[in-house]
Formats: structure tokens, C-alpha cells, sequence
């Protein structure tokens, strides 16, 4: 008997395997140890379990809207609050 003949349609909704270094990236900047770039679906599930801020960036050239994920803007140091002021630009 087919297993498959039992289950019931209905929505289908597919949940790609999320890759352990994106997992880990995310973690180590909910520590306070850098900043991200990521794409704005998966910042959006991050922000929902992790203590991480989304900053909204949009550039012409790119493809999927991106956005970059710090701990919290106003705690980042010198050096990677320039970074992201540059990306913002």
C-alpha cells in the first residue's frame, strides 16, 4: 500500500534546509561579535527567535531584497556601525 495515498491535500509549504554556517553567522552576531547580511525572508524568521535587530537596505543591482542584522545598532562598536553606515549608502 502506498503510504502517500493517506495524506490529505491542502497547502504545500516548502521549508528549505537552512545551511549551519548561515545559523551559526546569526548566532555569533546575537553575542555581539560582528554584523550580517542576509536575505530579508530569513532576517525576518531570525528576529522572531533571536535577539537581533533588522536594518532594511536597497540597492539597484540587487536581485533579492537583503538587509543586514545587528545585536543592536547602538551597541556595535566604531568600526562595524561604519561598516554599516557604508552598506547604507
Amino acid at each position: 500500500m502506498n503510504t502517500c495515498s493517506s495524506i490529505t491535500p491542502g497547502p504545500v509549504r516548502l521549508i528549505p534546509e537552512e545551511p549551519k554556517a548561515a545559523l551559526k553567522v546569526r548566532k555569533l552576531v546575537e553575542c555581539g561579535v560582528g554584523v550580517g547580511v542576509a536575505p530579508q525572508t530569513t532576517a525576518a524568521r531570525a528576529v522572531k527567535t533571536m535577539a537581533l535587530s533588522v536594518i532594511d537596505l536597497s540597492d539597484d543591482w540587487a536581485i533579492r531584497d537583503l538587509t543586514i542584522v545587528v545585536r543592536a545598532i547602538g551597541e556595535l562598536r566604531p568600526s562595524a556601525r561604519q561598516l554599516v553606515e557604508s552598506l547604507r549608502a
